[in-house]
């Protein structure tokens, strides 16, 4: 379990990671390993990351349809007919629970009902900086509002629960988007050039940030010794973003820089 989940949908991803994409492994026809990568284990991560993303998504997709049309199934057959569509029947039999659960995924990401007024009005209250930049909320600026954060996005699963939800800025919000993980970032893309002066781009920040936040609530991090929730992760680590100085005069690729951001390979 790479980390302890609080909604339906970490329920769901972290089932198809456990029973597909940890198995995925990228091998050369070299000497058997990847040194001559920056980072090994982070690549390897990467990819079994995009497997289990690539996959989960094509069950949120097809659950979404799915609910609109079939509402009323029964979870189990429900279940069942969104593996089947996506041709995941073999790969992810599961018991009734698990059927369940991609039933109230899909429900969930529908809906994308907002936090109660009670949950929100609390969490907005319980931190006065942004949870991801550090920045203080000021109430009238177009950026630097404090908005609710969904750790876990709302449109894949990710419930408004109060284990799931802190106060970020407008800006890291809307940056943010639907990224739930670092590998949802510009790995592949990036090729930063340290300038003097120059700052790291706010996607390739936040996908950093989203790896410090994944290593942290693994057990892996800074504070944890044992898995953790992301929002334990999250509070324990804020402000997830780091300013970061690179090497000036030369470029600078995805996992080069993650080594900059105190992320373990």
């Amino acid at each position: 379990m790479l980390w302890l989940p609080a909604t339906v949908g970490e329920q769901v991803f972290l089932t198809v990671y456990d029973r597909i994409g940890r198995y995925v492994d990228v091998g050369t026809s070299q000497s058997g390993t990847l040194d001559f990568l920056t980072s090994e284990g982070s690549f390897r991560e990467f990819a079994r990351l995009i497997a289990s993303i690539e996959i989960f998504l094509r069950i949120v997709r097809t659950g979404k349809i799915f609910y609109q049309i079939y509402p009323e199934l029964p979870a189990p057959d429900f279940g069942k007919r969104v593996l089947r569509q996506e041709e995941l029947i073999d790969h992810l039999r599961h018991d009734n629970g698990f059927y369940t659960l991609i039933k109230q995924v899909a429900q969930i990401s529908s809906s994308r009902k907002g936090c109660p007024p009670a949950l929100e009005r609390a969490t907005l209250k319980s931190q006065h900086n942004c949870y991801m930049c550090g920045r203080e909320f000021i109430k009238d600026d177009e950026h630097s509002k404090a908005t609710i954060e969904h750790l876990w996005p709302l449109g894949l699963g990710g419930e408004s629960l109060e284990e799931n939800v802190v106060p970020g800025c407008q800006k890291c919000n809307n940056h943010r988007g639907h990224a739930m993980s670092w590998a949802w970032g510009p790995v592949q893309s990036t090729y930063h050039y340290g300038a003097d002066g120059s700052e790291i781009p706010n996607a390739l920040r936040i996908s950093l940030g989203l790896a410090r936040l994944m290593q942290e609530a693994s057990g892996l991090g800074e504070n944890s010794q044992k898995p953790t929730t992301l929002k334990v992760a999250a509070l324990a680590l804020s402000p997830l973003l780091q300013k970061l100085k690179v090497e000036t005069g030369r470029h600078h690729l995805y996992f080069e820089i993650m080594k900059h951001a105190g992320v373990a390979a």
